[in-house]
């Protein structure tokens, strides 16, 4: 059950986009609080400290030399008190990310003198059991998130605030305890809920005694991760009344085999509420909702109100998914598959749909919305201007794409770990824009890197033939890294997007990505006909050797190897 942990920056960074009900009504702790000072931090004994307060002598509990640095490990203990340069202080916080990444930290008792604990203070540590102490009165973002052994989690009576998504990903939950005094939070039924039993903050996911759950009448949110990893769980009634499911809310709820959304619901966080809910069926929409429906024999879920594809379930199924006309916009994470550590990784990958037909009535795309896919070819459609942020990340079989005249611009990472891509010289990049898309612009005003070095020098960029010079020229920031820059065809775009077909082979297979639905036949060289299909956008298992591909009165002969 264990999975792996992911150290870093971007790891966290993945996160931090999420916000929580629980943070809305408590409040950040980030904001109520200066950054303390770590460079003028001190140590005493095993642990470095940083001044809070001189005349009041307190301390706080700094991080040692860096990320995942061992000094902090094993079972620990903060005293309540320390004496630094003849002064005796008291301990009253830990910072923030004080022992972030600490792996091999597996037990720390926390003295009823600490009142605060930072952001990221306990973030990917490896302890066994989470405990909370009833001095501590606040908590900051990410506090405990990503402790993925921890089995148990108790909460003292003094935590007043709580700041976002303290508990987040710890996967292996057996048992939930918070002292009936508190005023923060409450158990009910074993799980976390706030105070008014008005939000669902954490269920056990390892809790195997457990596998039907009803909430209460009195739930309106579910919070990031509420239900993540409930793998034991069959049934989960939700209640009428409840109006917003949190991303990851139902993440690996493998178990559940149908979902039914309640008529009240009224605000959903984008694909990832659902990702890998694996035997899950279809989604069920209650009568009365005014804005989700389903779609797709029940396996969609649709926004009504903007035209958007929430989320697909995913299935191991490699026939082509075409996505009806009329929706405007896809999700983030809409189809994710998010492979965490190698069981995942040995169930679920090389499973799942070759390609999608997009709707003509495409125009946006959210972050990461294919990521991990088993696609091997898409088509974007022309009315799509931007290419968001991790698109097709992680997509290993992917090996032709095209993007649409509408093309303008293109974010981070699109491409990263899109390993055929990488390695295939027949991988196609297909580019209908006249002008270059322009690569957007990070945080510190540097240009993104939707390409890898390894994929400008192996994939074929096919570009229309009055561009060429455009894509080549050092101003086509990223394009021009290309090695392998190609007109289309020799004709212009308008006439290739009707007439030639992309042929892709590659692991024994055929992939064929035509620009209009006309008929396609496959023949042995001794013209046996042997596939026929009008799909745009197929994948078909051939054995090796040489055949004949037609379309639209051409020929075109390819090997299968």
């Amino acid at each position: 059950m264990l999975g792996l942990i992911l150290s870093g920056a971007a790891s966290i960074g993945a996160q931090t986009n999420v916000s929580s009900p629980t943070e809305t009504k408590a409040g950040s702790s980030a904001l109520s609080r200066p950054r303390p000072n770590y460079r003028d931090k001190f140590m005493v004994d095993k642990l470095y400290y940083y001044m809070i307060d001189e005349f009041q002598k307190t301390v706080g509990v700094a991080p040692c030399n860096g990320v995942g640095d061992d000094m902090y490990r094993d079972n620990m203990e903060i005293p309540s008190t320390i004496t630094y340069k003849g002064n005796t202080y008291t301990v009253t916080e830990i910072g923030p990310a004080a022992f972030f990444c600490c792996f091999d930290l597996e037990e720390i008792k926390i003295p009823l003198t600490v009142k605060y604990i930072g952001d990221r203070a306990f973030w990917g540590t490896w302890l066994k059991a989470i405990n909370i102490p009833d001095g501590v009165e606040e908590i900051g973002d990410y506090c405990f998130s990503k402790i993925l052994p921890a089995t148990s989690l108790t909460i003292g009576k003094g935590l007043k605030k709580a700041g976002k998504d303290p508990f987040v990903e710890c996967y292996d939950l057996e048992s939930i305890t918070v002292d009936p005094e508190n005023t923060l939070y409450s158990n009910h039924d074993g799980a976390l809920y706030t105070k008014d039993m008005k939000e669902v903050v954490k269920y056990p996911g390892y809790r195997k005694s457990v596998t039907s759950v009803v909430l209460p009448s009195t739930v309106e949110r579910l919070a990031t991760g509420a239900f993540e990893y409930c793998e034991y769980l069959t049934e989960l009634t939700l209640n009428e009344g409840l109006k917003e499911i949190g991303a990851k809310a139902f993440h690996k709820c493998f178990g559940l085999k149908t979902l039914r959304i309640p008529s009240t619901v009224e605000k959903i966080a984008d694909g990832s509420a659902f990702i890998l809910m694996s035997g899950c069926k279809q989604f069920e929409v209650a009568e009365g909702n005014k804005r989700f429906e389903t779609i797709l024999d029940g396996r969609g879920l649709l926004d009504k109100t903007e035209k958007k594809l929430v989320s697909l379930l995913y299935t191991k199924d490699t026939a082509p998914i075409k996505i009806p006309e009329g929706i405007e916009a896809i999700g983030a994470k809409a189809m994710m598959v998010l492979y965490e550590n190698k069981y995942v990784e040995k169930d679920y990958r090389g499973y799942g749909a070759y390609s999608y037909e997009l709707p003509s009535t495409l125009k946006t795309i959210g972050a990461y919305a294919f990521s991990g896919t088993n696609i091997r070819s898409i088509k974007i459609p022309d009315g799509v201007e931007t290419i968001p942020c991790g698109c097709f990340d992680d997509c290993q079989k992917l090996s032709f794409v095209s993007f649409g005249k509408g093309c303008k611009n293109i974010d981070d990472a699109v491409f990263n770990l899109c390993e055929t891509m990488e390695s295939s010289s027949e991988s196609v990049l297909r580019v209908y824009a006249e002008e270059p898309p322009k690569l957007l612009m990070d945080e510190d005003d540097e240009y993104v890197e939707p390409f890898s070095d390894k994929m400008v020098r192996k994939t074929q960029l096919q570009v229309p033939s009055g561009s060429l010079a455009k894509y080549k020229d050092d101003k086509a920031v990223g394009w021009c890294d290309f090695l392998k820059v190609v007109q289309l065809e020799g004709q212009a775009a308008e006439d290739v997007q009707t007439s030639v077909p992309s042929i892709i082979s590659r692991l024994g297979a055929l992939t064929i990505v035509t620009p209009q639905a006309s008929p396609i036949a496959i023949y042995s060289l001794d013209g046996i006909q042997l596939y026929t299909s009008t799909q745009t956008n197929f994948t078909v298992q051939l054995p090796e050797g040489f055949y004949l591909v037609t379309y639209m009165n051409k020929s075109y002969k390819v090997r299968v190897h």
